[in-house]
């Protein structure tokens, strides 16, 4: 957690800032520091700082001043005032509907700007378009997704299948060719290193099949030349 900045620190030698602290302390505190200088700010913060809860109080001044700081920057003031329910409902409802702060809006009902009312007006329908048109290329991508998972899932349970199917094939060629070169009619009657060594041979046959195929599939052009008759 970072250190809280002390109120000596915080001060500084800001004029700006030993101004304002005059007037809030006075005003929102009820604490006047006298006389109205530097020294006599920082210990009437200081004061507030030692307080019970005082890093808490001290930070709420802070907040205050940024607060004036941002005011300041922007042109703007805070008020408070009170509306019916009514009114504060149908603001909040209509400052809705255009997507804008209800100060905003607000501004521009006080302002009476036919003008700035109807660009509002055409930028809440430029947005709503393009959010129509994002939702609508946002399905057709989820759909195209989909797809595409769907696809890929089926074609790699083919390619297992595949693979499955041509293990099995070689396995069987090698076994047959091992029964007739034996003489033999089942392959019972082989003992179980020779089963052994034939299906370690049989999965290294498959892979270098599977391998070559694999190939082949990344560069049909290659293929084609090979498999194409040679002019003379």
């Amino acid at each position: 957690m970072r250190k809280p900045i002390p109120p000596d620190e915080w001060l500084s030698e800001n004029d700006d800032r030993i101004l304002w602290a005059i007037h809030h302390l006075s005003d929102k505190w009820g604490m006047v520091p006298y006389p109205q200088d530097r020294s006599a700010v920082l210990k009437v913060l200081e004061d507030i700082w030692r307080s019970d809860h005082g890093v808490d109080k001290f930070a709420r001044i802070k907040r205050a001043w940024n607060g004036h700081c941002f005011r300041q920057k922007n042109d703007k003031k805070t008020f408070s005032y009170v509306l019916s329910v009514d009114v504060a409902g149908r603001l909040k409802r209509q400052a809705r509907t255009f997507k804008m702060p209800q100060s905003r809006y607000l501004t521009s009902l006080i302002q009476g700007d036919g003008a700035h009312l109807a660009r509002l007006k055409e930028e809440y329908a430029k947005k709503a378009i393009r959010s129509k048109h994002r939702s609508a290329s946002d399905k057709e991508e989820n759909r195209l997704l989909s797809r595409l998972r769907f696809e890929n899932e089926h074609k790699s349970a083919l390619i297992d299948r595949y693979e499955e199917v041509i293990k099995q094939l070689v396995r069987e060629k090698l076994l047959s060719d091992e029964l007739h070169s034996r003489g033999l009619g089942d392959k019972a009657e082989l003992d179980d290193e020779k089963k052994l060594a034939l299906w370690a041979k049989a999965e290294e046959q498959a892979s270098e099949h599977l391998e070559s195929a694999h190939q082949q599939a990344m560069n049909p052009t290659d293929q084609a030349l090979i498999d194409s008759p040679q002019r003379p």
